[in-house]
């Protein structure tokens, strides 16, 4: 049996990845592993089965537009691309004009129901110009990608996030192969602010253009597979995986012991910007003396204005932001310089954040800190499961200051929930329950085949007649698209 694994960030430095290729390494006779050589060729995986090919796509090169115009072509995924970029092949992709037609196209062919969440997500800011420049990028390293892949029979490709699903579908249309997809998270709505309106509703249309083609979903999170299901509707099997962490970064994490005669530490590490609430954090910490503060992040113009907001409450010696630690450190540090983690990013600023677990819940679990977390829906469940936190019944200032109040209430709760933090995470985020589960989809994926993922609900037949409609209604505009130039 034999097996292509499909990743388009840094091999060496992302765990999941190399679990991934790890795992199937072990049920496999030989595992491709196709990826950019990013940073370098330095892959950092030694195992005898595995085998890099590395895809380097130089954008400054000028004939590397010729030649992805040509792969379209020769991979018979020209006509399918279009439904998704009717002004694919052009040469005129940084234009305005080209922009601003394309997302009047967009509008119309999203304008149903079922983009409703889609159409929510806060864009950054961007002229059209620089929008159509980050379609173009991704479709160049999609299409170049998949050319190398289409140079690797295999029995089983597993597509590593959304920007390698067109890989495992031309592989699979070529040589038969099961498609595994882990989706990861949603690409289209990672945070507010990140990416443009036009690539994210680009890559939800490309998403739902393609999902169908896949034999088995994996994700972080069952709520995600839930949404994606729902939102493209579609009856895959689909597992959830969760990021672990790995041993050695909580080697030596102990249940937390609470002393009553000091303050304590609520504890904030991450990036920092608006989005992050941590300037209501700081207003709420105001009003409760027995609570500390602590943020551990990087430096930027937010930052400057927390420190200035700090200095203005008088609050300096209760609120202490501090220098961000390495990957290896981070759960170390949250374990010695915090009692209580805090999440407190409001759910509906994006899908990601509503339906996905962040980085810093996990670290937060792992370091046996008790959470105060918002109301997402996979890590309060986890919250509630595990008896580990509290849950905010919003994100303002009133809300965060009562779970201060209510923390301080029950410090003598606390060591248990410290310890049901690493129960939660024994049992979430244990790598070797997951591994068993990964290798099990390999195999399965190996004997079974879908012949049919399209499941049809009342719900999905009026999406569908929607979306026929707005096809219908966008005609004219997807004419204009695919003469532009």
């Amino acid at each position: 049996m034999k097996a292509i694994v499909c990743v388009t960030n840094n091999v060496v430095s992302d765990g999941r990845v190399k679990r991934v290729i790890k795992t199937a390494s072990e049920v496999t006779d030989q595992t491709d592993v196709i990826c950019f050589p990013i940073p370098n060729n330095e892959f950092g995986i030694d195992l005898p089965n595995v085998k890099p090919f590395f895809v380097d796509v130089d954008l400054n090169n000028s004939t590397v537009f010729e030649e992805y115009k040509k792969c379209l072509e020769d991979l018979e995924i020209k006509n399918d691309l279009l439904k998704v970029c009717p002004f694919l092949g052009k040469e005129v992709y940084y234009s305005d004009t080209l922009g601003k037609t394309y997302e009047d196209w967009l509008k119309i062919r999203i304008g149903g129901s079922r983009w409703k969440e889609i159409r929510s997500h806060i864009p950054e800011e961007t002229g059209y110009a620089d929008g159509m420049s980050y379609i173009t990028v991704a479709l160049v390293r999609m299409v170049m990608m998949a050319k190398e892949v289409s140079n690797h029979p295999a029995d089983v490709i597993y597509c590593n996030d959304l920007d390698t699903l067109l890989c495992g579908v031309i592989h699979k249309r070529k040589y038969g192969s099961r498609l595994i997809y882990d989706i990861h998270d949603f690409a289209y709505d990672i945070s507010p602010g990140v990416f443009p309106r036009l690539y994210s509703y680009m890559l939800a249309l490309l998403e739902n253009t393609f999902i169908k083609e896949a034999d088995e979903l994996i994700s972080l999170a069952p709520a995600i597979l839930s949404w994606i299901k729902r939102f493209h509707g579609v009856n895959t099997h689909s597992i959830a995986i969760p990021n672990s962490v790995e041993l050695y970064r909580r080697e030596g994490i102990k249940v937390k012991h609470f002393d009553e005669k000091r303050p304590l530490r609520v504890y904030f590490h991450g990036l920092a910007n608006k989005a992050r609430n941590l300037h209501l954090l700081i207003d709420a910490a105001k009003d409760v003396d027995e609570i500390e503060l602590v943020i551990r992040t990087g430096e930027n113009d937010y930052v400057s204005q927390l420190r200035e907001q700090i200095k203005y409450l008088g609050i300096e010696k209760r609120v202490k932001i501090v220098d961000m630690v390495s990957y290896d450190e981070a759960i170390k540090a949250a374990n010695m310089d915090g009692d209580i983690g805090i999440y407190a990013s409001s759910p509906d600023n994006c899908l990601n954040w509503k339906y996905a677990y962040t980085v810093k819940f996990f670290e937060y679990l792992a370091a046996g800190l008790p959470i105060i977390t918002a109301d997402a829906v996979n890590q309060s469940a986890i919250v509630k499961k595990y008896d580990c936190g509290f849950i905010l019944n919003d994100c303002s200032v009133n809300s965060i200051k009562a779970a201060y109040r209510e923390v301080l209430k029950k410090r003598n709760e606390l060591e248990k929930k410290s310890e049901n933090s690493l129960r939660a995470t024994e049992e979430v985020l244990n790598w070797e329950i997951h591994e068993q589960t990964l290798k099990n989809a390999f195999v399965a994926n190996n004997m079974n085949k879908s012949s049919n993922n399209s499941v049809v609900t009342l719900n999905e037949c009026i999406w569908q007649i929607q979306d026929f409609i707005n096809k219908i209604k966008g005609i004219k505009l997807e004419r204009k698209l695919l003469e532009y130039g």
